[in-house]
């Protein structure tokens, strides 16, 4: 990959934008058979699908095209750097977008159920644009960012210029030609648009579609910014003044050393010095012959949540987090008071509706769209800052027990008790599991120092760590320079009352504002694991140098080595085993709301005689997250390392948290269509259980006649939110392969792309099945 950023940056563009081109030709001739030639659209298969018509037909070569697209913006986004980086991202979420409606359409030619009842593949987006229309304002709508990225890329600005570690870069000349070719373009979409008037009614309007976004495309990839339109053959000589070089020596740890420091200074003016095209062309090639590795990265804008008025002054209030917890808590102490006392059918009783609807469905969209919120305001930390005031922690969490297995055992009993009981049905015990969580917060954190609960035992943390390293927010340090000079590190420590008030006495002053108690040094911090949002750091660092900042989704999975507070996730067989479970019991978790599982679990119960449910269970659960996942990472694995003597277990834990983006879009798609599908179900029960409490209807008649989304709008969004884990998982697991045998990327990277491949049709079939309706009177 350093190689396709660096000296082969250029050919990697140019073979991309063949790609891109043979693209553009596929539905540019498909557009010219209807319109100009008048073929049926059945019949308007573009190039390929002339000699090959199942290419087309079986969707496979669109979808092919939108795959290798969205690969290409992934692999070559190192290369681009400042305002080149901010376009070319652009690009690639509206690519992704793009591919998410191909996989959608792919996924109905397999499974041959169509959309709306449609009788071919339908996408989302065509409900209100035409399928050949829309794919060209698709490929438009992907190429006009992706073309000012490359202008920017081709012409930086002196500050990006130096940090790009590629020869992109061409003359002045190439710049004219470009806006002339863009002009001219321009021109002929004009003329196309008149000549439309002599075509049929019922071919015009498609034609001036086409010929519109071809328009606006040579507008957007002419007027980038500050397009001069000179037509000079040669290059003026270019300003050459006093050069500096400063060279910074640090130590392992990568502190300055101090006194360590080289400076290399000279002046490259000369009289007549002027560069020939010969010289340009041999900078070039010797640019080409070296790899930039250390070339430092323009970062690109971020965003940062605590920069936007108001709001980052309110999170950045030290009892923000309390503000957010009460409301919290209070709907929560109602939850339970429903669970005992309100009545015992899961539809009308708030306890089991808002736990197993609303509650989970919030949970994995805020993740998504945001971060780890519903930590940030969890309802059990404020009844444990309470106890602590009389209650003070004396001991260390056991040495032996400072890993992830006692939440990983809690994790899988949560999900075998819930299918076991029948929770989504029984507000009593969901009341008692409520309490239960309350009562295990506050007698854990009353007995141990720090958040030992967070980190060591609650496995919906648990859940919400590994899905909020699929979020767009993390808590990170602004500034690696500031942390360097910093010398109190109160983000970990806590801020004592000396730094605020002197004292003579020697003993040691209290903390009025603690450090990070899951052990998270923010400026060795890597991404969201283990982080609650609590915003102790927030409070604590005096440079006001830590943000809630965006950053790619998943990017931090793909990082190997030490993190701060973890280790090397890589070499940590506790966090592999969670990661497993949260995949594979996934699809468990889903497998067993659909029709099959009963036939399953009667056919079991034939062969082996048993009458009971728990054993039968408990099997389907050993097969589902162990055996299961033994055989497929085992062959994995195995394939993977062909050509090594590299331990199974030593692969099997390096790549175990490629499945993490995967298995959150199995929950995400389980959970949103139970939230999606019974948003609404909520207002009918808070109805009926204020008109129960206070005898009168305070909030008005029950509605009972209110759900939610149709189904048949929530299984598109299902598939795209699947798609998107995949697609997360080939990239962590490329990333992974790159790093680990940049010899062999495809070799070592394939056996995991087809184990996240089945694992994602796996999941497709059970979302197609029908899926209980639970805790709510929809479906009956």
């Amino acid at each position: 990959m350093d190689k396709i950023n660096g000296p082969y940056h250029k050919e990697a563009l140019y073979v991309y934008v063949v790609i891109v081109l043979a693209h553009w030709a596929e539905h540019l001739a498909q557009t010219a058979q209807i319109y100009l030639l008048g073929w049926s659209i059945p019949e308007s298969r573009g190039v390929a699908g002339l000699w090959y018509p199942w290419l087309v037909k079986s969707e496979a070569l669109h979808y092919m095209y939108a795959f290798v697209m969205l690969v290409a913006f992934w692999i070559l986004r190192k290369g681009f750097v400042g305002r080149s980086y901010t376009w070319w991202m652009v690009a690639f979420w509206i690519q992704f977008w793009h591919h998410i409606e191909h996989a959608l359409l792919q996924a109905q030619a397999i499974f041959h159920h169509n959309l709306f009842g449609a009788p071919v593949p339908m996408s989302v987006a065509q409900l209100i644009i035409p399928r050949v229309e829309l794919h060209l304002f698709y490929n438009t709508a992907v190429t006009i960012p992706m073309v000012i990225a490359m202008f920017y890329h081709m012409f930086p600005l002196p500050g990006e210029e130096a940090h790009q570690g590629c020869s992109c870069r061409v003359l002045n000349f190439i710049r004219t030609i470009i806006t002339v070719a863009m002009m001219i373009l321009l021109a002929l979409c004009i003329a196309g648009w008149i000549w439309a008037d002599t075509l049929p009614a019922e071919k015009m309007t498609g034609a001036r579609w086409a010929l519109g976004l071809c328009g606006a495309m040579a507008v957007g990839a002419a007027d980038t910014s500050d397009i001069e339109v000179a037509l000079a053959l040669e290059p003026s000589p270019p300003v050459v003044g006093d050069s500096n070089v400063t060279l910074t020596i640090t130590d392992a740890a990568g502190e300055p050393v101090s006194g360590a420091e080289v400076k290399i200074e000279g002046n490259m003016n000369h009289a007549g010095m002027k560069p020939s095209f010969a010289d340009l062309g041999e900078t070039q090639e010797r640019r080409r012959s070296q790899t930039v590795k250390s070339a430092p990265q323009v970062p690109p804008p971020v965003f940062d949540a605590l920069r936007v008025p108001l709001l980052g002054r309110f999170l950045k209030w030290r009892y923000s987090r309390t503000v957010l917890q009460v409301p919290v808590l209070l709907v929560s102490l109602v939850m339970i008071a429903h669970a005992f006392w309100g009545p015992q059918l899961a539809p009308k009783n708030l306890a089991a509706l808002l736990t197993w609807v609303h509650f989970r469905g919030l949970v994995v969209l805020v993740l998504l769209l945001a971060g780890n919120l519903f930590c940030m305001a969890c309802p059990f930390m404020l009844p444990r800052e309470l106890a602590r005031r009389w209650f003070t922690p004396r001991w260390e969490w056991p040495t032996a027990l400072r890993n992830k297995w006692p939440a990983i055992v809690l994790f899988v009993m949560v999900l075998f008790i819930y299918e076991l009981f029948d929770l989504w049905s029984d507000p009593w015990m969901t009341g008692i599991m409520i309490v239960g969580y309350f009562a295990a917060a506050i007698v854990v954190d009353s007995l141990f120092r720090r958040a030992s609960f967070c980190k060591y035992v609650c496995p919906v943390g648990q859940f919400n760590f590994l899905g909020s390293t699929l979020s767009p927010l993390e808590v990170s340090v602004r500034d690696q320079a500031v942390c360097s000079s910093c010398t109190t590190k109160d983000c970990i420590r806590g801020t004592r009352a000396a730094a605020v008030e002197t004292s003579a006495s020697n003993q040691q002053l209290p903390v009025i504002q603690r450090g990070c108690e899951l052990a998270l040094f923010q400026p060795r911090k890597v991404g969201n694991l283990d982080c609650t949002f609590c915003l102790d750091c927030v409070y604590a660092c005096p440079h006001d140098n830590i943000g809630i900042v965006s950053r790619l989704p998943a990017e931090r999975l793909a990082v190997s080595g030490t993190r701060s507070g973890i280790g090397k996730i890589e070499k940590r067989f506790d966090f592999t085993v969670l990661a497993i479970v949260f995949t594979f019991g996934a699809l468990l978790n889903a497998f067993a709301m659909i029709s099959p599982v009963y036939a399953l679990e009667q056919w079991i119960a034939e062969v082996t005689g048993l009458r009971v449910e728990w054993p039968i269970l408990a099997g389907m659960f050993g097969v589902a997250l162990v055996l299961e996942p033994a055989l497929l990472l085992g062959v994995a694995a195995a394939i993977s390392r062909l050509g090594s003597d590299e331990p199974l277990l030593s692969v099997v834990n390096r790549y175990a948290r490629s499945l993490v983006p995967l298995g959150f879009g199995i929950w995400l798609a389980h959970y949103g269509f139970h939230f999606f599908t019974g948003f609404l179900t909520v207002i009918p029960v808070a109805q009926d259980a204020a008109d129960r409490a206070f005898g009168m209807a305070l909030l008005g008649e029950p509605l009972w006649q209110l759900g939610g989304i149709p189904e048949w709008i929530v299984y598109p969004m299902e598939i795209g939110f699947m798609s998107l884990g995949l697609l997360g998982s080939w990239l962590v697991a490329w990333s992974i392969a790159d790093e680990d045998s940049p010899r062999r990327v495809w070799g070592s990277f394939m056996p995991w792309a087809v184990l996240h491949l089945l694992l994602y049709v796996s999941a497709m079939w059970i979302m197609t099945q029908p899926m209980d309706m639970r805790g709510t009177f929809l479906g009956g």
